[in-house]
């Protein structure tokens, strides 16, 4: 699944497929899946179906993934912020972020 991330979360079903691969997955396996999502961030945002496996990634409040997140986001949040898909990934990384990612964020946005 690490191998072929790109190719399965942008798929109508294979979101779904690695979300529950996610669930089903040891420690080690998901903090090395969530960290290969993490480092997709950027064409996952604006996917119609990744989108929706990077959020799922962050409310599983991993600080070390969410932080990975949140830097792919920096520098390109006014853009995203104004399309439908990573506006929703945006809001989420806001909301279960660390706080300094999160000040990044917010400053970035003022």
């Amino acid at each position: 699944m690490m191998s072929q991330c790109d190719k399965i979360a942008c798929h109508k079903h294979g979101c779904c497929v690695m979300q529950k691969c996610i669930d089903s997955a040891n420690q080690q396996q998901k903090r090395d899946l969530t960290l290969t999502i993490a480092r997709h961030t950027k064409l996952f945002v604006r996917d119609p179906f990744a989108n929706y496996v990077i959020q799922y990634v962050l409310d599983l409040k991993m600080d070390e993934i969410n932080t990975e997140i949140g830097k792919q986001l920096l520098g390109s949040l006014l853009t995203l912020g104004r399309e439908k898909f990573s506006s929703n990934v945006i809001e989420k990384c806001l909301e279960n972020t660390t706080a300094h990612i999160r000040s990044q964020m917010v400053a970035e946005i003022i």
